[in-house]
């Protein structure tokens, strides 16, 4: 297969380019940072009472990023847990949240699944999307559990320019020589050419308008060894086995206009085969493997004139379905094959009354059905329903207050009650103040509950949500040359849950105790002169691990979770190129609560370079940790070196 992907783009690429050469060059429309997450309404970033970030198409096409998760990683408050390897699993943590207490959305359908309560972010394709919103803090009221960090709104592409995207890419890493056994059985093995051809991704984006019906289509193939040299903890450079991936994706999307509004049909589908290599030294699985599968399909109709212009009406149904399978010939004391299918079904849908001069009313409800069907965790369902509302109050031009409050109920836990009480308080037409005060929960997902008992691991079926309190307070500038965010905030949990190792040396979930982030988020960019821009991403969070007995006055780290992390980056566009760089780094991360073993900080730089050729063609570079630093960001799991990625781009 690597063979005839290589090979599929070297016949392609002189065609493309001839073909493009002759078609015409169009400009690219902007799009206003109106977010939608926050509020369930669509407001301008100033009026939102917290921090923002709102991230287009045209941002994440012209920074290099290779997924949606390099682009999340470079953001204030954000920390992505990555493996590694391309195609490997990807997760992230906002305000030191764990993974489990982030939401992610796609199009405004939860993603977190009750089985594992994780978002593989590698499983969403980058090349759909339109934008990306990024709401801090707790945000239960509106979404009910998970949203305890925050939320994270992935939103596809629905409007059609007429245009087709072709793109290929190869990536390559340095041949380098390295060892292989261990011992008097160590050897010497001379660098490899092939490394250079070490993953190709060959992408399609489409859109058509028909009528006044709007279809969009995008896809990718992708292939990747993910041969890369690492360094061991001896310091002998190793080549990371057993990492290779092979997969597409495609999604397709229909905008229909109905009534006074628009019906939106979309389909998903993800699916790859991956090896599964483990953590590198004794814990290696050689030949393990992996089959990941993902389908979405959703429909939803929004109006702004609902039976009356002062009622607008959002709804969505959706179905989703996520499959697993991972082997392990060598698993101890047996082979291991385990088997996960999760899906998931709901209708959710918000309305806003329009009726009032001095306030508005959000209201809205959603209603689900979660059902694991696993040789594991064996058959397992939950239904769960909840109703919001929020009642924004403009008590002057300037001041606006917005209390939010919601009922959860699920089928295997009590109901929980949920609220948010936000304001924003305008100091200009380009400055605002902004502050909250939050309740959010997390019910425990099956796998905390029900994993079978082995020598390894066992689920808790006593466990019970967990709760947060959330608290911050900042100031947000948007201006045509200057934007900034400073924000501080803190997060109070109780009831964590937190698998730990007993004294059989089994390890078992417990809601363990309490943890405190307070915590700092400063963000700015700036056009230094016309088409140079400046930004820093910076975030200070001081956590602390009360469970167990513990208190402030012991200074106990929460695992993973960096004091310092930092991002800059310099972009230059003008006429027909655009280049730039980011530079992230995280400060040391312990590895459990305990605060013995830690990961060392790390600095790593990204660049990229996109140059038109002809008129119709782009010629693309990005280099991935520029200066091949050797680093983890999970335990046990080598980062990449230098890698390069070029390829070209070709719109008909």
């Amino acid at each position: 297969m690597k063979r005839f992907m290589v090979l599929f783009l070297l016949i392609l690429t002189p065609a493309f380019m001839l073909h493009a050469q002759e078609e015409g060059e169009e400009g690219t429309a902007s799009m206003e940072d109106v977010v939608i997450t926050a509020t369930k309404t669509g407001q301008p970033v100033l009026d939102v009472p917290q921090h923002v970030t709102v991230i287009t198409a045209e941002e994440i096409e012209e920074s290099g990023v290779r997924d949606v998760a390099q682009i999340l990683n470079r953001q204030a408050g954000v920390t992505v847990e990555d493996y590694g390897s391309l195609g490997a699993v990807q997760s992230l943590r906002l305000r030191g949240s764990t993974t489990e207490q982030v939401l992610v959305l796609i199009d405004g359908v939860r993603m977190n699944n009750a089985q594992s309560g994780t978002v593989d972010l590698s499983l969403v394709p980058v090349n759909s999307i339109e934008r990306i919103e990024i709401v801090r803090g707790g945000t239960s009221a509106l979404y009910g559990s998970d949203a305890v960090g925050g939320v994270i709104n992935i939103i596809t592409r629905k409007e059609a320019d007429g245009k087709l995207k072709l793109r290929i890419e190869n990536g390559s890493y340095i041949p380098q020589s390295y060892v292989t056994g261990i011992g008097v059985d160590q050897e010497e093995q001379d660098a490899e050419a092939g490394d250079l051809l070490d993953a190709q991704r060959v992408g399609m984006q489409f859109s058509k308008p028909i009528g006044n019906t709007h279809f969009t289509t995008s896809g990718s193939l992708y292939t990747a060894d993910n041969e890369f040299v690492y360094k061991d903890e001896n310091g002998d450079k190793r080549k990371r086995e057993n990492a290779e991936i092979i997969g597409g994706d495609l999604t397709a999307a229909l905008r229909i206009p109905l009534g006074s509004g628009d019906l939106d049909v979309k389909g998903i589908f993800v699916s790859n085969k991956k090896g599964s290599p483990g953590q590198v030294g004794l814990f290696a699985t050689p030949n393990a493997e992996q089959k990941d599968t993902r389908v979405q399909g959703t429909v939803g109709y929004y109006t702004d004139s609902f039976i009356s212009d002062a009622l607008t009406l959002n709804l969505n149904t959706y179905f989703n379905y996520y499959y697993l399978n991972y082997k392990d010939p060598d698993a101890w004391p047996a082979p291991q094959d385990s088997k996960h299918k999760v899906y998931s079904t709901g209708i959710d849908f918000s309305q806003e009354v329009l009726s009032f001069n001095f306030l508005s009313i959000v209201y809205g409800g959603n209603i689900s059905y979660d059902w694991v069907k696993s040789n594991e965790i064996g058959d397992q369902d939950r239904i769960y329903t909840g109703v919001f509302l929020e009642t924004p109050l403009y008590i002057t031009g300037a001041f606006t207050l917005i209390p939010m409050i919601r009922y959860d109920y699920y089928s295997d836990f009590e109901g929980t009650l949920t609220y948010k009480l936000a304001a924003n308080q305008a100091l200009s037409s380009t400055t605002s103040l902004k502050g909250s005060i939050s309740k959010s929960f997390r019910v425990p997902t099956f796998n905390e509950l029900y994993w079978p008992a082995d020598m390894f691991g066992e689920g808790n079926p006593d466990l019970g949500p967990e709760t947060g309190y959330s608290i911050d307070i900042g100031i947000t500038r948007a201006g045509d040359r200057t934007s900034f965010d400073v924000f501080l905030f803190t997060r109070y949990m109780k009831d964590v849950i937190l698998w730990q190792e007993g004294s059989d040396f089994v390890w078992r979930p417990t809601n363990y105790g309490q943890g405190l982030y307070p915590g700092l988020e400063a963000t700015i960019g700036f056009d230094v002169i016309e088409g140079l821009y400046l930004y820093t991403e910076y975030t200070f969070l001081y956590s602390f691990a009360l469970g167990g007995g513990n208190s402030v006055s012991d200074d106990y780290r929460l695992p993973l979770i960096p004091v310092h992390e930092l991002d800059f980056g310099l972009n230059y566009r003008r006429n027909r190129f655009s280049t730039g760089f980011n530079g992230h780094l995280e400060s040391k991360r312990y590895e459990s609560v305990d605060n013995t073993d830690s990961l060392p900080s790390y600095f790593v730089v990204d660049a990229y370079y996109r140059q038109s050729i002809g008129k119709a063609t782009v010629f693309l570079l990005s280099v991935d940790n520029v200066f091949n630093k050797q680093y983890a960001v999970v335990p046990g799991y080598p980062m990449p070196g230098l890698f390069i990625r070029t390829g070209f781009e070709f719109e008909f």
